[in-house]
């Protein structure tokens, strides 16, 4: 594939490894990324494209295109602003992809905001070489998605993206694509300043 050929330019020099590596995952795609500060050279940066995910549960083929053009053009751009760059491809769940990394390339320590999902974050949790750091990329937190779900069950994006846009006082344009049958269901519940990318959704922000 042209992409995983020309991503591997951006490989660390043996001679220069970077000091510390830092996991991207594909919802967390900010240019100004909270970890990924000081000289570019120093931090690399590691991606997984994994099948594992998709195979889980049913996606809308559009948004898999979508999220994984995004993260391939996020690993690009790293690698041109100088950030070595590791894009691994697994059909393992994040966990093991991770293992896979360390055993390929002896990478002994690995960095990342805590992901949102928890399917991903407490698998991850479990290795005691990968450190979570807080997100910070949420513009909301657990308590307010309580508050707009006190009870299970009939959980739907739309009425927290509602409820977010009012609290926050963002003004938004949205168009929310369906995803899946009927309204897609809001099953983590925070909303973050790229959330209304991932769901198909326009957002003009003040």
């Amino acid at each position: 594939m042209p992409f995983l050929r020309s991503i591997r330019q951006y490989a660390p020099d043996p001679a220069r490894p970077p000091r510390r590596w830092v996991l991207v995952l594909y919802d967390q795609l900010r240019p100004p990324h909270p970890l990924l500060t000081g000289l570019a050279a120093d931090t690399g940066v590691l991606y997984i494209e994994t099948s594992a995910k998709p195979a889980r549960r049913a996606y809308h083929a559009k948004k898999l295109v979508l999220l994984l053009s995004a993260m391939r053009h996020d690993a690009d751009a790293r690698g041109r602003a100088g950030h070595p760059v590791r894009y691994h491809v697994s059909e393992a769940w994040y966990d093991e992809a991770l293992q896979e990394i360390r055993d390929r390339h002896g990478i002994a320590r690995v960095e990342m905001l805590a992901p949102a999902e928890a399917e991903v974050r407490e698998p991850i949790a479990a290795l005691p070489w990968v450190v979570q750091h807080p997100n910070s990329l949420f513009l909301t937190d657990a308590a307010f998605y309580r508050r707009v779900f006190p009870r299970p069950g009939g959980r739907r994006l739309e009425t927290f993206y509602r409820a977010a846009r009012k609290a926050t006082g963002l003004g938004a344009r949205r168009r929310v694509v369906e995803l899946r049958r009927g309204e897609p269901e809001a099953v983590e519940g925070h909303a973050t300043r790229a959330a209304d990318a991932v769901v198909g959704a326009r957002c003009d922000h003040p």
